[in-house]
């Protein structure tokens, strides 16, 4: 109801019915768990519903501080290109929220951070990147959404796997704000040994897994 108006170029509901892995996968970044899995094959759009369901966050403000990791840090940048890219040019936006980023605003606007008019920051960095961004500013991230970190390549060198494993454990897991923190990981299930799968097992994940055969 958000997406559809907003960016009617990222949808196609010719008869108005929402697919049920879209719904799973927009709920999976809703729902106010701690830790939130939902795993999906390649090409079902969660990239897509990552970026819109972050953009409705930030215009509704219910996160003031977002980090967004992609698998390199390109594509966390090309993320937060195309939210940048919205808050300056969707005039549908602006005229329901306001303009987020005013000539007279001198909030930070780079690559991979933005700060925003109504208060939220949001960063976006590549797997083994730097997330203590926020750390030096003297706050935590209240969401951290992982966006399919890995593919079939990674699967070939244990070494890299296990890197992410610790990347994700010890540097995203305790990046996040200790009463409000939130973290998605949105991904597909590579096989033995991948970083969704480390993830689906941890106790304190709650998830949901779509499947391209049953």
């Amino acid at each position: 109801f958000f997406g559809d108006p907003a960016n009617p170029q990222h949808y196609y509901l010719r008869t108005g019915d929402v697919p049920l892995v879209h719904w799973g996968i927009h709920l999976s970044l809703s729902l106010n768990h701690r830790f939130y899995y939902c795993t999906s094959p390649r090409d079902f759009a969660k990239t897509t519903h990552v970026k819109v369901n972050t953009q409705y966050r930030i215009y509704n403000i219910m996160e003031p501080y977002i980090l967004i990791i992609g698998k390199i840090g390109t594509s966390g940048k090309a993320m937060l290109g195309e939210i940048k890219y919205d808050v300056e040019n969707n005039q549908k936006l602006n005229d329901v929220y306001g303009e987020l980023h005013p000539a007279t605003f001198k909030g930070l606007w780079s690559a991979h951070e933005i700060e925003l008019s109504n208060g939220v920051f949001v960063r976006s960095i590549g797997v083994m990147g730097d997330v203590r961004g926020g750390l030096k500013r003297g706050w935590r991230y209240t969401l951290i959404i992982g966006d399919d970190l890995q593919d079939s390549l990674d699967m070939r060198e244990p070494s890299t796997l296990e890197a992410h494993k610790q990347f994700w454990e010890r540097e995203v897991e305790f990046a996040i704000d200790a009463d409000y923190g939130k973290i998605r990981y949105i991904g597909n299930l590579l096989g033995p040994g991948c970083l969704l799968q480390s993830i689906m097992k941890d106790e304190k994940y709650k998830g949901t897994s779509f499947h391209a055969l049953v």
